[in-house]
């Protein structure tokens, strides 16, 4: 039965855990592929998936969000630009998906925590996180100037690493 199937799926993330000590939210998609539980039978068999998408307001984050929505995830979505964050929530709700958009710069170690303490006042839980947020400059590596390294260097790299280990230090776990 998809509950089943569903409760195989959790069992084997944290049989994964326990093995390897890595991260089932990091694998959740290869447990349920794994046990042939999809998001959809999932969210039928009443197990909501919540995933947090950074940068999931435009490009590969949105389109990332946009097939969590069709699959029957709910989305948080977070971004620099309120305008486009809330763009996107209505772009994922035409979906038929629960999204909420939070504004935040993943950059800032205070501005993510923020962040992440009010996803899971909206949502419960926070099953998977996506660390999409980038930038990249057109121009070639020696042709950028310090700040613009800076720039790629902490949005690409600190926010993740911000994002991932918050994530962990709030102990957020599925």
């Amino acid at each position: 039965t998809k509950a089943s199937q569903a409760g195989e799926a959790l069992a084997f993330a944290n049989h994964w855990r326990d093995i390897t000590g890595a991260h089932p939210e990091l694998l959740v998609f290869d447990s349920k592929v794994t046990t042939g539980a999809g998001l959809a039978e999932l969210h039928d068999a009443g197990i909501a998936h919540v995933a947090l998408v950074t940068g999931g307001n435009g490009g590969i984050g949105l389109g990332m969000a946009r097939g969590l929505a069709k699959a029957g995830a709910k989305v948080a979505v977070w971004g620099r630009n309120p305008s486009k964050n809330e763009s996107a929530v209505a772009d994922l709700g035409s979906l038929g998906t629960e999204a909420a958009s939070f504004t935040v710069d993943v950059t800032d170690e205070d501005a993510v925590a923020a962040a992440m303490r009010d996803t899971l006042t909206r949502f419960g839980h926070v099953d998977s996180c996506f660390a999409n947020a980038g930038v990249g400059k057109a121009a070639a590596f020696t042709e950028m100037t310090v700040a613009d390294w800076n720039e790629v260097v902490d949005i690409n790299l600190l926010g993740a690493f911000l994002t991932f280990t918050l994530w962990e230090q709030l102990g957020i776990d599925p």
